[in-house]
């Protein structure tokens, strides 16, 4: 989660009649990532694309409250090296949906990686269902200065609603840079154009996030592309895991295994659940666990499985 640096959006809140309240949703907090594209990790040479996703996690207690109609995420950079020009370029950004021309540099492409290979973006995917669920209202200003913001919402009546999920891709930025530098990136801005999210009761609130952020470029053979993280300290790229199998076998024959638990314990690590390949109540019981890393500058920690 610290490897945050992207993106953004407004103006539609005064249309929709929205107030901006400091508020938050119960269950587990909204939040807002900025990640360096796993692909994009080394420059190999300048000048260079560097693209960055944007996630939510966004959890949905009550889906006819809880889901999100809007974000508005206004973002300011500053680069410790002039020379190096750091842009968003307008022709590597924009906001078409299929079927319409351009989608390689659309802001919501599907953005695969060595990471998970089927990565999709939600929005790109409600579009290609061709039948208007995608966001009628996609406005992104980036400008020509040291600032960039975006504002999505769902203004048609069939607009659907962002779902809940864990670290849910958005969109995709891509900076470009021509030299090595250090870029520091923060939320901006105040009022109707501060980072807010909306729900679908029109309750509005601040998303947990993890800023201001600084980043620093480097060519092959040095660290990773961005990192904030001690070298001792970097055990995984951010992202969705999944453990090694396990088998917990009742040793009293003809006992059933009644319930299997999971817990964690440590920090920089989110979501711990069990997907179950043979699930109790039975003799045996088999599966996996699975885990986000939303934070791999953290020290990790211990997943413990107990069975009754």
């Amino acid at each position: 989660m610290k490897r945050n640096l992207l993106l953004l959006v407004v103006t539609m809140w005064v249309a929709l009649g929205l107030t901006l309240a400091q508020a938050q949703d119960n269950g587990v907090p909204d939040t807002l990532y900025l990640e360096v594209y796993l692909g994009d990790d080394i420059v190999h040479a300048y000048p260079a694309d560097v693209r960055f996703n944007l996630r939510v996690t966004n959890d949905i207690p009550n889906p006819l409250i809880d889901s999100i109609a809007a974000f508005v995420i206004p973002l300011c950079f500053t680069s410790s090296n002039a020379a190096a020009n750091v842009v968003i370029p307008a022709s590597k950004n924009n906001v078409n949906l299929y079927p319409f021309p351009d989608l390689e540099n659309s802001i919501f492409r599907h953005m695969p990686s060595m990471a998970d290979p089927q990565e999709r973006n939600w929005m790109m995917d409600l579009s290609e269902q061709m039948v208007g669920r995608e966001w009628d209202t996609r406005i992104l200003d980036i400008g020509t200065g040291d600032h960039f913001w975006m504002s999505l919402v769902a203004s048609g009546s069939p607009d659907q609603r962002f779902k809940g999920g864990s670290r849910v891709l958005v969109a995709t930025m891509t900076f470009t840079v021509v030299e090595t530098t250090t870029v520091c990136i923060d939320t901006c801005f105040a009022g109707m154009m501060s980072l807010a999210f909306s729900r679908s009761d029109a309750v509005t609130y601040i998303p947990r996030h993890f800023m201001p952020i600084c980043e620093s470029t480097h060519p092959p053979g040095g660290p990773p592309y961005f990192t904030l993280c001690p070298d001792n300290q970097i055990h995984f790229f951010n992202g969705s895991y999944t453990s090694p199998p396990f088998h917990v076998t009742n040793l009293k024959r003809g006992e059933l295994i009644t319930d299997v638990g999971v817990s964690f314990q440590g920090s920089g690590v989110e979501n711990v659940n069990i997907a179950f390949t043979h699930p109790p109540p039975a003799e045996y019981v088999d599966g996996f666990v699975t885990y986000d890393v939303v934070d791999r500058c953290q020290v990790g920690g211990t997943v413990t499985l107990d069975a009754w």
